[in-house]
């Protein structure tokens, strides 16, 4: 009796072993999605590195390791639209993945891969005229990915890229994990506004004017007479001739145009009376405070 317990018990035991590792047994399901969403990230890259588009990052996990991917991701971005003022990228021909290995083990899982990309130059790029030229370039990527509420996401990637090599493994050696500190992190933002600064030298990009909004917070606005501004307009405004807003400014004869109204020329008179300025922001500020601080005086 003690022999068939003992051996019942081992029977039990191999198929508890055996079931635990079709548990962990990765699926062709799971395969495929790993393989699609390692592909996404390098179709990102070379669109990133190539062309200067902007990536997305929804394939990847939360943590340092995936932001640090992120701000490599843009810095590529910067450097691209760089390079393409010299000599622009005409076209992605063709992007091969090769799965060199896959190794999952339940919700982890780590894959290495070739991938190539050929790319065609508008221009001769040593010349910088004639027939743009064919290239290539091959880089090699270990990916670690999670499975997260039945979705792989990629973790961390070591790859054989110069960016990586120079700052991350600090020219140990390629395709490292090594950690991400936030010194690397704090780096990579210094390299992405350092391209953007050059960016915006070389290209000559100007900052957009900084448009100063209406409200009552405005430096025009303070500095109007807004009670000269209201006794200007109550007293030309049945004039077939209203007098000059600043004493200097003829106020011109709108009925020498047909169809034409002076209603604008008004408003502008009401603001050198005011003390405005002649510019557009001043008008733009003098006419929506004229109509707040005045209604009853029928101006709305």
């Amino acid at each position: 009796m003690k022999k068939i317990k003992i051996l019942l018990l081992g029977i039990v035991s191999v198929f508890l072993l055996l079931g635990t590792a079709f548990a962990i047994e990765a699926t062709p399901a799971d395969r495929e999605a790993i393989e699609k969403v390692c592909r996404q990230y390098l179709l990102d890259y070379d669109a990133a590195y190539l062309l200067g588009k902007e990536p997305t990052t929804d394939y990847f996990a939360p943590g340092l390791a995936a932001e640090y991917q992120a701000k490599k991701m843009e810095t590529m971005k910067w450097n691209a639209t760089l390079n393409r003022a010299q000599v622009e990228i005409d076209e992605v021909i063709a992007e091969r993945l090769t799965v060199e290995a896959m190794e999952i083990d339940g919700d982890s899982a780590e894959v290495s891969v070739a991938w190539v990309c050929t790319y065609r130059y508008a221009l001769d790029p040593n010349t910088f005229e004639g027939v743009g030229l064919d290239s290539e370039y091959g880089v090699g990527f270990c990916f670690r990915l999670l499975r997260q509420n039945g979705q792989w996401l990629i973790c961390d990637i070591a790859s054989g890229d110069d960016y990586d090599y120079v700052h991350r493994t600090q020219c140990a050696e390629r395709y490292s994990f090594a950690p991400i500190t936030e010194e690397l992190l704090a780096k990579i933002d210094a390299d992405i506004q350092s391209v953007m600064e050059k960016q915006k030298k070389e290209l000559k990009i100007e900052e957009p004017e900084t448009v100063l909004e209406p409200n009552t917070s405005n430096l025009y606005l303070d500095d109007l007479d807004t009670n000269a501004m209201a006794s200007y307009a109550y007293n030309n405004a049945a004039k077939a001739s209203p007098s000059s807003g600043d004493g200097v400014t003829p106020y011109y004869d709108f009925s020498l145009i047909t169809g034409n109204y002076d209603c604008t020329n008004f408003i502008s008179h009401c603001l050198l009376a005011g003390g405005a300025s002649k510019n557009v922001s001043a008008l733009m500020v003098g006419i929506i405070t004229l109509f707040q601080i005045e209604p009853h005086r029928g101006l709305m």
